[in-house]
């Protein structure tokens, strides 16, 4: 017997031990899983047409197709139907949003105890059956079938983000319904192609009545709607008329606020639409410079330009490469990573756009320069003044325009540039009585600082009128702007239901007015400043009327009916304050020898002005 030292007899045993305490593992798993297979489960199949769910007893171990001759065996519905082709699957399980295999366990699904599936019908096989009929029986009852699955599919999608309606919405691409629909749509046959377009339609429209939310229906639906465009614009081409309405539907989901929703719509899949749109806008642009007569620009190309362009600059915003700004030179290196191209994309398109509306705006110009010879008008279809006629529909297209040169020419070139104050009083001329019911075009947070900042001149020019003892004329410009904000800032304030029909002060120092209180307590800082210059101007007119009775003087003022319009204006912005219009007839009480003065002033003013036109006349 040979010699072993000591320690090699100790690790010896030390492996037989290891050995055998491993194999008596394998043994115990080897149980367990064979144990957890003839576990018996119960759990529920949500059917798809008419929402009526099943409880199914059975075990792990077996097989989903087990589970479909079970669904079939109580309801009587064939998981697979034989025709002279192949066998094909008519009814199909889905579980987490994704479809399980006939061959699958439902221990390797993961199906537990409560668990729910849903037994779906093949919506692709529903569309087959569409395109391979020929008798307009059978096109018309496959029509009225297929449109009541799609509205179904729908209807039975999880509301408001609940947990697996991503998941679900996803087997709709995962069916390949859209393809299968778009090859619908480009048969020969025009009844074909006129149920597919109809089901399309329906299928956005409903997308649209029955989830309200924006962040809910772009993280849910731009998806699909994204394949739909896809699909379309290789199968029919981009001047196709659904393939119009499916990008359109997409544009308008590019919604304000949905741009912290990430990874559902990559830069590389908006900005194929930028381009499509942006060539064609500067197609038109090239042509109005090339024919010296002015394209009229697709209001719908403009608008869903702007949309897309929405979450373009919320994608490259995220670019944390570039810190703040992106520098042109750094993206011929890789720091943009895999969306490189499409931001270098997005300054081709603006260099391109920017120049082609330069050349416009120099014919323009040049065409306005033979005005002035006497040479003729500019000829411009797309001036939107001239254009559109109705205010409503002014305001609700060309509003966010206006607003966005002024907010960008504010930060730029400041308050008192011309070209500035131009698209201020542009903006402002919008406000129309007629208007006020069109929400959500513009905000109160978003017409405030136009208000505050017109205040804030008047304020001025009213206390150098009393510190000087001399009244500044009022700029007729700033006083008519100042009211035509107004009145689109008291309608927005008219809505707010937290306050029942008037504004208790008080009250804005809770939050009942959410994200608006800062705004209307800014407004009623603005009124308390303007009235008690206002009364500070009257005062100071009365003394200067004293003067006068004592044949001292006339009183100094330069233009009567304007400090007229800014006590008007306050008494209608009175009335939206508790306690504020009592308080301003109160002043004007005071001050009512001035404001008798004013007011007669105004009158003689205003028949002076009428005799001078008349003799020009």
């Amino acid at each position: 017997m040979a010699y072993q030292l000591p320690h090699e007899t100790s690790t010896k045993r030390k492996f037989n031990d290891y050995a055998a305490a491993s194999t008596a593992r394998m043994r115990h798993n080897e149980i367990l899983f064979n144990s957890s297979l003839k576990t018996p489960i119960q759990f529920f199949v949500r059917m798809f047409s008419g929402g009526k769910t099943l409880v199914i007893q059975a075990y792990s171990s077996d097989t989903v197709a087990s589970v479909h001759w079970k669904i079939h065996s109580i309801t009587g519905i064939r998981p697979i139907r034989s025709t002279s082709a192949v066998p094909a699957m008519e009814q199909r399980l889905i579980y987490r949003g994704k479809q399980l295999e006939l061959s699958q366990t439902l221990l390797e699904c993961g199906v537990q105890n409560d668990d729910t599936l849903q037994l779906m019908s093949d919506l692709n096989l529903v569309i087959h059956d569409l395109c391979n009929c020929n008798d307009d029986t059978d096109i018309n009852a496959n029509v009225t079938r297929m449109t009541k699955m799609l509205t179904d599919f729908l209807a039975n999608t999880p509301k408001d983000g609940a947990d697996g309606s991503e998941e679900y919405l996803q087997m709709f691409i995962y069916f390949c319904v859209p393809a299968a629909l778009v090859k619908l749509y480009i048969s020969p046959s025009v009844i074909k192609k006129q149920a597919a377009h109809g089901c399309v339609c329906q299928f956005i429209d409903n997308c649209r009545i029955l989830f309200t939310d924006p962040t809910t229906v772009y993280r849910q639906f731009a998806p699909i709607f994204f394949e739909f465009c896809t699909i379309l614009r290789g199968a029919a081409g981009v001047d196709d008329t659904l393939y119009i309405f499916c990008r359109s539907s997409l544009a308008a989901m590019m919604k304000g606020n949905v741009h912290d929703v990430k990874h559902v719509l990559r830069l590389q899949d908006i900005f194929p639409f930028v381009h499509e749109l942006a060539t064609r806008l500067s197609h038109a642009l090239e042509l109005s410079v090339q024919l010296a007569e002015f394209i009229q620009l697709s209001e719908s190309d403009v608008r869903e330009f702007i949309q897309f362009m929405h979450r373009v600059k919320c994608a490259i915003r995220r670019q944390k490469a570039f810190g703040s700004l992106v520098s042109f030179p750094s993206l011929m290196q890789d720091e943009a990573g895999n969306e490189r191209s499409e931001i270098k994309g997005v300054h081709h398109v603006f260099c391109d756009l920017l120049e082609k509306s330069e050349l416009c705006l120099k014919e323009l110009e040049r065409q306005l320069g033979l005005v002035n010879i006497g040479r003729g008008e500019p000829i411009i279809g797309y001036n939107c003044k001239i254009l559109f006629t109705d205010p409503t529909t002014v305001y609700r297209q060309f509003a966010p325009i206006f607003f966005e040169f002024c907010t960008n020419l504010r930060g730029a070139v400041g308050v008192d540039d011309t070209l500035y104050i131009f698209c201020r009083s542009s903006l402002a001329a919008m406000m129309k009585r007629n208007v006020h019911d069109v929400k959500h075009v513009l905000r109160l947070q978003d017409i405030f600082p136009f208000v505050h900042e017109l205040a804030t001149r008047l304020s001025h020019a009213l206390e150098l009128s009393v510190q000087l003892a001399e009244f500044i004329q009022l700029s007729e410009i700033d006083v008519r702007e100042f009211i035509q904000f107004m009145h689109r800032v008291k309608c927005a304030i008219r809505r707010q239901k937290a306050f029942g029909s008037l504004v208790s002060f008080p009250s804005l120092m809770q939050d009942e007015a959410g994200n608006e209180r800062s705004e209307i307590k800014g407004m009623h800082h603005v009124f308390c400043d303007l009235l008690e210059k206002s009364e500070l101007c009257l005062k100071e007119l009365e003394r200067q009327l004293g003067l006068v009775n004592i044949g001292r003087g006339e009183p100094i003022i330069g233009c009567w009916s304007q400090y007229l319009l800014i006590l008007k204006e306050l008494e209608s912005i009175s009335k939206l304050y508790k306690g504020l219009n009592e308080m301003f007839w109160e002043k004007m009480r005071q001050r009512r020898v001035a404001l008798c003065f004013l007011i007669d002033a105004s009158r003689r003013e205003a028949q002076e002005r009428g005799a001078l036109r008349d003799a020009h006349l």
